[in-house]
């Protein structure tokens, strides 16, 4: 096992330097796109909402890519910073969305849209 840890740490080492650049450079062409008032739906990702929890700010949401941040599909827990985001949406809604990572690495969801 503890020949493990090493291999382990110089793995998750590598994988940091290659997915990590592309991160901040996301963030940067989200903030231009609000700050140029942007409601283009081109950088949101599709999505069909499956858990709410409105006392955590949470959605729960299985998702396909999302190229803003470089992240494939899959089924995740993001927050939300409005609240009222989730007063929109109901368990089984398809959605439109637009996601960010903060600084510490925590995803929070800063659009959401039914498609109706």
């Amino acid at each position: 096992m503890q020949r493990r840890l090493p291999v382990l740490a110089a793995v998750l080492t590598a994988l940091a330097a290659v997915s990590m650049p592309a991160w901040p450079q996301a963030r940067s062409e989200q903030a231009a796109n609000h700050a140029a008032g942007a409601s283009d739906t081109k950088d949101m990702a599709s999505g069909e909402v499956r858990r709410i929890r409105s006392d955590q700010n949470t959605i729960t949401l299985k998702h396909g890519p999302i190229s803003s941040i470089p992240m494939p599909p899959m089924t995740m827990t993001f927050k939300v910073r409005n609240p009222a985001l989730l007063d929109k949406v109901r368990v089984g809604d398809k959605v439109l969305f637009r996601a960010e990572v903060a600084r510490d690495g925590t995803c929070y969801v800063t659009a959401l849209d039914p498609v109706r």
